[in-house]
This record gives structure tokens, C-alpha cells and sequence, in this order.
């Protein structure tokens, strides 16, 4: 999971970047990739505490 959030947390999460995790890894699904980043954030600051 340490890998993951590494991987997708590198960089600012902003409408832009949403559009391009859905466009490589969910088949254009903004919605998904959104929970998805937003879930991976939830993880990083569950594993900081």
C-alpha cells in the first residue's frame, strides 16, 4: 500500500490530475478515480497517526 500511496500522492490533487489517474488506470471514470486518490489520502494519514 506504501508504494501505492508514494506513487499516486507525489503530486498536487487537482481537477487535472483526477483526469489523467481516470484516463490511464479507470477507464475515463473521474468519479472512481476521484474516491480512489481520495481514499489513498485517507490511508496516508491513517498510517502518519
Amino acid at each position: 500500500m506504501k508504494e501505492m500511496v508514494d506513487y499516486f500522492l507525489n503530486k498536487p490533487i487537482n481537477d487535472s490530475y483526477i483526469k489523467r489517474v481516470a484516463f490511464e488506470y479507470f477507464n475515463s471514470d473521474y468519479d472512481v478515480a476521484q474516491e480512489f486518490l481520495t481514499y489513498l489520502q485517507q490511508q496516508n494519514v491513517e498510517q502518519k497517526n
